[in-house]
């Protein structure tokens, strides 16, 4: 018999390395052909398979020496608690199992926690940021009256005395001029807001759109192990009867085919979900790993339903460059306005001092080439924004009417789906099992109804993905991730 935990690790570890090794050495196998490709695509799939096999390997490691390490030394362990009790090898067995996962989980978060993440890691929103920043600051320079000029002379100005002149004085724009420029300020300060606002709708669109993604690749990929499960019993199945003659080598070939085929498809699903989980913590720019929750059947809403509340930040951003435009027009306009000059001056005329006055006077632009040909550009810059903003706003309205279009559709076949398909595809599942268990049918018709049946399913998974890609652009569109 087995007395000590030795003696349980040793005979526990020689009965599980063949099928731990087998098992790993199978999977690592499969991702080897595409750890040394060199085609097309290859940049993105060799990592993805290097860190598979990689995590294959460490794996099996784990369990065949790490784990019964881990058995002895919490064995060896005195605990209070437990000196009035038997010991039981469970206990052990217990602790570690609870304490491994900890040491490698990573964060579980729903769709609301990677927004928010997102929106304040994301170095596109920060630069955003920065430059609504930017433009607060530079509102300070809008009242800029220039240099002040200060001037002295002394020596024999008016005759042989040694006199002397100062004078202070200091340029100053039209009045109007001022105002203008910081309406102008505060126009393109608006504008810059309204371009952070886009940046950050256009993040949150991307997020939605790859959690979707992310939610049909994990749906997929469970209908894919749960098929994978019943092809590998009836693999197991098919080869009794073929070594004792019951089927043909055909048959027993097809089946084995096919569930390769379901096996691979599996394992190019795990791979598209790390994928998938790699573009969200590029979005959200961090660098531990992730775990988004998401629901086993996982509906966007369309949080929009009326065009009257269109706040889309595109369309006000070309909205907002047509005031731009106007304001930066009128303040060239200002151009045109003189000029004013100020100034004190204080002299000593003969010997005589405290000679003093004020001076006032005016720059007039007599020739105005200049400021009419910037003032008649300006105003084109205004018709071009106007145009662009009713270029923009006809074709947001087209893709608006494209994306409801989409939502339709989809909703058709989604709405079939959830309702008779998915019974249909119950009802096709349990009939084959029945008519194959009694005999009425052999394997290649029980395939084929199989497939159907499972065929039904993954449709109703990518017209759920596409329908959810629909509202998510239709809500982008209306301006809801604002």
């Amino acid at each position: 018999g087995v007395n000590t935990m030795k003696e349980i690790i040793i005979m526990g570890t020689k009965q599980r390395i063949r099928p731990v090794v087998l098992t790993a050495l199978a999977a690592a196998l499969g991702f080897v052909p595409m750890a040394i490709s060199t085609g097309a695509g290859a940049e993105v799939q060799r990592p993805l398979a290097t860190v598979v096999i990689g995590g294959l390997v460490t794996s099996t490691l784990l369990t065949l020496i790490i784990l019964p390490i881990l058995f002895g030394m919490f064995e060896k362990l005195k605990f209070p608690v437990l000196k009035r009790r038997k010991k039981n090898p469970n206990i052990s067995m217990l602790i570690v199992l609870f304490i491994l996962p900890i040491l490698g989980q990573t964060q579980t978060l729903n769709i609301e926690e990677l927004i928010g993440i997102a929106l304040t890691n994301n170095p596109q929103i920060k630069e955003a940021s920065l430059r609504t920043e930017k433009s607060e600051v530079l509102k300070k320079s809008t009242i800029d009256f220039g240099k002040t000029n200060v001037g002295y002379n002394y020596g024999q100005i008016n005759g042989d005395y040694q006199d002397y002149y100062w004078n202070i004085n200091q340029t100053f724009k039209f009045p109007s001029s001022y105002t203008s420029s910081s309406k102008l300020n505060q126009e393109q300060t608006k504008l810059q807001k309204i371009n952070e606002k886009i940046s950050k709708s256009e993040l949150v669109f991307q997020l939605r759109s790859e959690y979707a993604r992310l939610n049909y690749l994990l749906s997929r990929l469970e209908m894919y192990q749960e098929l994978d499960t019943n092809y590998s019993k009836l693999v197991e199945l098919s080869n009794k009867q073929y070594k004792v003659g019951d089927i043909k080598i055909l048959e027993y070939l097809t089946i084995e085919s096919k569930g390769n085929q379901i096996r691979i498809a599996a394992d190019q699903g795990v791979i598209e979900i790390q994928s998938s989980k790699s573009n969200l913590q590029k979005l959200m720019a961090i660098d531990y790993p992730i775990d988004p929750y998401t629901p086993v059947v996982w509906k966007e809403q369309i949080q929009v339903s009326d065009s009257a509340t269109l706040v889309n930040a595109g369309l006000q951003y070309f909205e907002q460059s047509i005031q731009v435009s106007s304001q930066a027009q009128k303040v060239l306009k200002n151009e045109f306005a003189p000029e004013i000059s100020l100034g004190y001056f204080n002299q000593q005329i003969e010997g005589l001092k405290g000679l003093d006055g004020v001076y006032l006077g005016m720059n007039i632009p007599i020739f105005f080439w200049t400021q009419k040909g910037n003032s008649q550009a300006a105003r084109i810059n205004t018709d071009i924004a106007e145009q662009q903003f009713f270029d923009y706003s006809n074709e947001l309205k087209n893709e608006i009417n494209i994306a409801i279009q989409e939502i339709k559709k989809h909703q058709i076949s989604r709405s079939f789906y959830e309702g008779m398909g998915t019974e249909l595809s119950d009802r096709i599942l349990r009939s084959s099992a029945i008519q194959f268990t009694s005999g009425d049918i052999g394997y290649i018709e029980f395939i084929a109804t199989v497939k159907e049946a499972y065929n039904l399913k993954e449709h109703y998974l990518n017209s759920l993905y596409q329908y959810n890609l629909a509202v998510i652009r239709y809500n982008f569109l209306m301006g809801v991730y604002n």
